[in-house]
């Protein structure tokens, strides 16, 4: 008798032991090996990133996954002026009014530095194969979410520096030689557009990031299509987490550089 409860004991065990095992090898599956899931858990904030705010007209984009109509305009709040005892660190940012906006310094973090590597991210929108786009309703779209059509007939979106405006991302037409018709947008049909953001630049890689992602995401919800990587495959959620994670190390290394310019200056 004592045998067999040694033997039903033992089965238990076993049982429960393969239970544990198989929900920590459906773990392994969903989130990865434990020592990648630091790296991930870093990520996390940038999973419901908001788009920076440039300025008022900027109010209905407020996230990379939906549009939302304004509801009202934000008084920008004035920045005191420093005094002439204070430390020469910059001044922290205000509190943005809401989660929802964050405030303009996070795309300006590194605002007249230009440090690093070159790096080209793009993103892709191809119309449905039978219904090509028309320049007309692109620039629509885009002028809707703060691009402007330049007379090189490339959208673009830009940020006021003090040594002018910059170009955050440019939008061009998908086919050769990549304009549109800048008198006449309507006259230009075209399978579908390319978002380009090169860094280094005098602005945050990762928000500017988040902005063409919008961007990309209304233009795909607006008049239809798909979107697109760099490389013309599908951009999934791994794609874009990818992205993210090598802005994120992008900024790092360019951090890295400006101290040692800093340092060697």
């Amino acid at each position: 008798m004592d045998e067999l409860r040694w033997i039903l004991l033992g089965l238990g065990i076993l049982i429960i032991a393969g239970v544990y095992g198989y929900a920590r090898l459906q773990d392994w599956r969903r989130d990865g090996p434990p020592w990648r899931r630091r790296g991930r858990a870093q990520r996390e904030p940038f999973a419901g990133y908001s788009e920076p705010a440039l300025d008022d007209d900027d109010d209905d984009i407020l996230g990379p996954a939906r549009v939302v109509e304004p509801t009202s305009t934000p008084t920008p709040t004035p920045t005191p002026a420093p005094n002439p005892g204070d430390s020469a660190e910059p001044a922290p940012a205000a509190e943005p009014p809401s989660a929802a906006e964050p405030p303009v310094d996070e795309l300006a973090e590194v605002r007249g530095r230009a440090v690093g590597e070159e790096k080209i991210i793009a993103l892709s929108v191809m119309a449905p194969e039978t219904v090509p786009y028309n320049g007309a309703g692109v620039a629509e779209v885009l002028e809707s979410a703060g691009l402007r059509l330049t007379a090189q007939g490339v959208f673009q979106r830009t940020l006021e520096t003090d040594d002018g405006p910059v170009a955050l991302f440019t939008v061009a037409n998908i086919v050769e030689p990549g304009t549109f018709d800048a008198s006449n947008p309507g006259a230009t049909q075209t399978p579908g557009i390319v978002l380009i953001m090169q860094l280094p630049a005098p602005f945050d890689g990762l928000a500017a990031f988040e902005m063409m992602l919008t961007t990309a995401r209304r233009v795909a919800q607006t008049l239809g299509g798909q979107l697109l990587d760099g490389r013309r495959c599908d951009l999934t959620t791994q794609a874009i987490e990818h992205l993210r994670e090598e802005l994120l190390e992008y900024r790092r290394r360019a951090r890295v550089a400006d101290r040692r310019r800093d340092g060697a200056s």
